[in-house]
């Protein structure tokens, strides 16, 4: 949730109340929909989440977590049928 900003920049938390998407516009009225910020005032749907997420930010943070608590290995499938 941390790496798609709302409009307000406020973190986004579960929905609580109908709106409609900041970005696509489309109505965001269930908790199956999306999500909205903390301050209640703006939406996300679940898809313009996935769509604007930073997954290079996502996956360099998921591996820096990793490295500190563990030693990776990393195996190269192109080289290992």
């Amino acid at each position: 949730k941390q790496y798609v900003k709302a409009i307000c920049n406020n973190p986004w938390v579960e929905w609580s109340a109908p709106g409609t998407c900041q970005v696509c516009r489309s109505p965001v009225d269930r908790r199956e929909k999306g999500l909205q910020c903390a301050s209640g005032g703006h939406c996300i749907c679940w898809d313009c989440m996935c769509h604007n997420m930073d997954w290079d930010a996502v996956c360099d943070n998921e591996l820096a977590a990793l490295k500190d608590d563990t030693e990776i290995w990393i195996w190269d499938c192109d080289n290992h049928s």
